[in-house]
Formats: structure tokens, C-alpha cells, sequence
């Protein structure tokens, strides 16, 4: 719908320019009215896909998260209360938010956002097949670039994590020996 604006704004200058007599009044009235109708009807449909977005988001994750842990724990989430474990299990579970980010809102989003770019190509090669094959040279440019780009950072993420691991298993191993030592200086 977004797309029909331009279109739609388009025709109304032409409307415009030509010799305004009468009967091109009353076209210039209807495509004005088409305008303001597509304009607001894309407002509501955009304002309904996030809100609707955002309802499914926050239902699956809370759905994976209920079901995540009483998966993992063979317990129903109910005996958990706000302590030590429930706020550690929190920050694992902060990844099944990450998740379902991902699978509501990304991908119908992605999907969208290339519709939409599909829509403009095939609008513009209407318009010009020279300009569209510009666009689409320089695209793919920007395209390769940025996945060379993202092609050397990811390495760099993954031992970013991986270093990030090994600290916080260290530290969890600090933790069990002195859990052992205490527990061995309360036997004797």
C-alpha cells in the first residue's frame, strides 16, 4: 500500500498539469481521496502487524520459556520462586527471547521488507530498465561488501564467546571447589 502512494502521487501531478477544465477536477478530487484512503489504510495495517507482532512475541516467549523449563527441570515452572536458581534460569532464558524475536517479528518482517523491494524494482524497470539495472549493480555491491564484512567479524564473535565461556566456566568451577571445600570443613 505503501508503495501505491508514489504511484498515486504521481498520477495526481500529471492530473495537475494538464489544462484543468471540469471534468479534470473531478479526477484530481478522486486520486486525492485514493491517496489519503491508501495513506491511512497502510498506517492501520502497519500499526496492526506490530501490535500483532508484538502480542505473538510476547506469548511464544513466554510459551518457550514455560516450556523450556519444565523440559530441562522434569518440574512444572510453579515451584520456582523469585531466588538464586529462578534468576540464573532468567538470564539462560534470555535466549529463547532472542529466539522468538527472530521467528515472530524477523523473518515476516524480512519477508515484507524484500516484497516491498521486489514491488520498487518492478515499478522502476516499468520506468526505466536502464535505471533499475544501476540500482540493482549497485545493490549487489553493497550486497557482497557487507556480507565480506560480516564474513571476517564472525570469527571474531565466535572467540569472543568462546573466551567468554571459558571465564564463566572457570568461574563455575571456582565456585563448585569451594562449595567442596565448605562442605568438607563442615564434616570435620
Amino acid at each position: 500500500m505503501s508503495l501505491a502512494q508514489p504511484v498515486f502521487i504521481g498520477l495526481l501531478i500529471d492530473k495537475i498539469n494538464l489544462q484543468v477544465t471540469p471534468d479534470h477536477f473531478q479526477e484530481i478530487t478522486q486520486l486525492t481521496i485514493m491517496l489519503i484512503g491508501v495513506s491511512i489504510l497502510d498506517f492501520i495495517v502497519y500499526y496492526l502487524k506490530d501490535h500483532l507482532f508484538s502480542k505473538a512475541l510476547y506469548d511464544g516467549i513466554n510459551l518457550m520459556r514455560d516450556h523450556v523449563l519444565s523440559l530441562a527441570l522434569n518440574q512444572p515452572i510453579s515451584i520456582f520462586e523469585r531466588n538464586n536458581i529462578g534468576d540464573k534460569l532468567n538470564k539462560i532464558l534470555n535466549d529463547s527471547e532472542l529466539y522468538a524475536k527472530y521467528k515472530v517479528y524477523q523473518v515476516p518482517s524480512t519477508a515484507i521488507i524484500l516484497i516491498r523491494i521486489a514491488a520498487i524494482y518492478i515499478i522502476l524497470f516499468n520506468m526505466s530498465p536502464a535505471l533499475t539495472g544501476l540500482l540493482v549493480v549497485i545493490f549487489s555491491i553493497y550486497l557482497i561488501i557487507y556480507l565480506g564484512i560480516n564474513k571476517k567479524i564472525r570469527p571474531l564473535i565466535g572467540e569472543e564467546l568462546a573466551d567468554y565461556s571459558n571465564v564463566m566456566s572457570e568461574e563455575k568451577s571456582k565456585e563448585l571447589v569451594l562449595l567442596v571445600q565448605c562442605t568438607e570443613c563442615q564434616h570435620y
